[in-house]
């Protein structure tokens, strides 16, 4: 495996670190007068605005997400990010604890920043860097150890060899079984969706996990094998 296959596979792994983000705690109705749920509404709009800021530039700049993935998650990130401008604005205008609570309970049912739009984004640049760049370049390293083994280097061919061989496929298989579609199906999520099932992410989030385990497991083997050949 060449060093180029390698850190690709590197970066995707180092991708598949940050799909494992939590989703904090969903928040209670916010009490008191006007002043406490304006209060409330403008801590939770100030933090989401920061987080979307934050997470805007690093879509755009993410070399493995696919233009098609990229669009469809900046939109999301930028039509969220607008909502909790209007929302700060809105909810500091309010007049009515009744406006202000509802206006602040949008933040959460309506947009789900945190629980959906930016884990969506982030399990979905897991999946393309691993379907366009990692298992690529593990079945590219698969391909030439193959060829060395029935070739230049058959001499140095051991159960060893052949165990590890036939570890690898099975990985570079797992990780592509465990990719495929999550992609999709993780961008295909929805607040309402969320609404009604907290869950909905939990198994994009355990595909994408199992995917990125294979996935290293796969460069192990395949790193054991080129070092037994030389």
């Amino acid at each position: 495996m060449n060093r180029t296959a390698l850190a690709i596979i590197a970066s995707s792994a180092a991708v598949l670190v940050t799909a494992g983000i939590a989703s904090p705690a969903l928040a209670a109705t916010p009490t008191g007068g006007l002043a406490a749920v304006q209060a409330a509404g403008e801590a939770a709009t100030a933090a989401r605005i920061t987080a979307l800021d934050t997470a805007i530039p690093k879509v755009s700049a993410n070399a493995y997400l696919s233009p098609g993935d990229r669009s469809t998650i900046l939109g999301t990130l930028n039509g969220d990010l607008s909502a909790m401008q209007s929302l700060q604005a809105k909810i500091a205008a309010d007049t009515d604890v009744a406006t202000a609570k509802t206006d602040v309970q949008s933040i959460y049912t309506g947009y789900r920043v945190y629980a959906v739009a930016i884990p969506q984004s982030l399990y979905a640049a897991s999946a393309d860097a691993l379907t366009d760049s990692a298992i690529p370049a593990l079945l590219t390293a698969q391909h030439a150890l193959q060829a060395a083994l029935a070739g230049p280097d058959k001499s140095k061919d051991t159960p060893a060899v052949d165990a590890q061989m036939a570890d690898l496929a099975t990985q570079i298989t797992t990780a592509q079984n465990d990719s495929s579609g999550v992609s999709a199906a993780a961008l295909s999520v929805t607040p309402s969706q969320f609404n009604a099932d907290h869950s909905v992410l939990a198994g994009t989030r355990a595909s994408i996990k199992n995917a990125g385990v294979a996935a290293k497991a796969a460069t192990a083997d395949a790193k054991a094998i080129r070092a037994a050949l030389q």
